[in-house]
């Protein structure tokens, strides 16, 4: 049998695919405070999930690569939040009206 990093088979890890950074309309707080959040974060895959947008998640990931942050033992993917309010709500009337 070969050594693996695997050693214990399956684990459980906690994710959470629903975390809005400060390029989301009406986040409250800086940038600063948004990656010690996700640094004291006990979930290891963040979905940084902005409305449409990945602009958040393209910052985190380019001052991770730059070395300028450093968050271990954490994966991060782009998901992009889109309010569809209005189309649902008129569904079936004139756009527009209510």
């Amino acid at each position: 049998m070969t050594h693996t990093q695997y050693s214990k088979g399956s684990e459980w890890r906690k994710w959470d695919l629903h975390v809005h950074s400060p390029y989301s309309h009406g986040y409250s707080g800086t940038w600063a405070q948004f990656i010690d959040q996700l640094k004291s974060a006990d979930s290891q895959v963040i979905g940084i999930n902005d409305y449409n947008s990945v602009g958040g998640y393209k910052r985190l990931m380019a001052e991770i690569e730059s070395g300028e942050v450093v968050i271990e033992d954490k994966v991060f993917f782009p998901v992009v939040e889109m309010r569809m309010t209005d189309s649902v709500q008129n569904k079936g009337t004139k756009t527009g009206s209510v």
